[in-house]
């Protein structure tokens, strides 16, 4: 399983990646922060769980348990979603 995508300049709420000037591959930037928004905003969140599911259907998101095993392992607490094969993690912030 390969890592996500870490970004240097991201907005404070959502970690939607910024752009900068003559940016290579902007569409890299551009779909992580699309398919994050598609995430985040409005989110229903199927379940509390401590294990991924198996097969998880595309647009699906959890919110991971206290005491996470396999490879939510390290992401207590984190609202968990699958992009490309991968987890991808984000934490949830109140209100």
């Amino acid at each position: 399983m390969t890592d996500p995508i870490s970004f240097t300049s991201a907005s404070p709420r959502l970690s939607l990646p910024y752009l900068f000037a003559g940016q290579a591959q902007k569409e890299v930037f551009v779909n992580e922060a699309l398919t994050r928004l598609d995430a985040l905003v409005h989110l229903v969140v199927e379940q509390e769980t401590n294990s991924p599911p198996a097969n998880p259907e595309p647009g699906l998101s959890w919110l991971v348990g206290s005491v996470p095993t396999g490879a939510w392992v390290g992401h207590a607490a984190d609202i968990a979603w699958q992009q490309g094969g991968s987890w991808v993690f984000a934490k949830p912030v109140p209100g």
